[in-house]
């Protein structure tokens, strides 16, 4: 029996599929709690988390993070929030005319997609690889890290493992 991460209540391991790979599983009722939460709730839920955790909407926005997740991108939460997925992780195309979701290559954004097929379809995705390239100091380099998703009411939580 696993137990909720924040209930503590026991809950019956069913099948990979049923286990939330970002917040290491929570009851449907915490999930619905959550789900009547403001954002700033939730951060602080994600502040309990070992895990980098960024709140992202339909758009791409970050609308919260914790503090994990701002170490990673070594950005403090002022300087994530309200920017897109691309701007936080300093995607190259991101400064490119239009910014990031609005290049041509956005359509292609593992994270965006991500992000959209967890919002539609409500399932949790896990261990996807993402490989960006940023611009750092004049030079491009690519980086390569994971991400797992899982929708909380109109947001995505999304779980960033690996080195930026």
């Amino acid at each position: 029996m696993d137990t909720c991460s924040r209930c503590s209540a026991e809950m019956a391991r069913t099948d990979a599929v049923g286990l939330n790979p970002v917040t290491t599983n929570l009851c449907p009722r915490c999930v619905e709690y959550f789900e009547l939460r403001e954002v700033a709730d939730i951060c602080q839920y994600l502040e309990n988390l070992p895990a980098p955790i960024l709140v992202v909407d339909g758009d791409n926005v970050v609308r919260g993070a914790n503090t994990q997740a701002c170490k990673a991108v070594s950005k403090d939460l002022p300087h994530i929030i309200n920017l897109r997925g691309g701007d936080v992780f300093e995607c190259s195309h991101a400064r490119l005319p239009g910014g990031c979701g609005r290049t041509v290559h956005c359509s292609g954004c593992t994270v965006r997609k991500a992000i959209l097929d967890t919002l539609s379809t409500g399932k949790p995705l896990s261990g996807i690889s993402v490989e960006v390239l940023q611009n750092v100091d004049g030079k491009d380099r690519k980086v390569t890290f994971q991400i797992s998703t899982q929708r909380l009411s109109n947001c995505v939580l999304l779980r960033i493992d690996g080195g930026l």
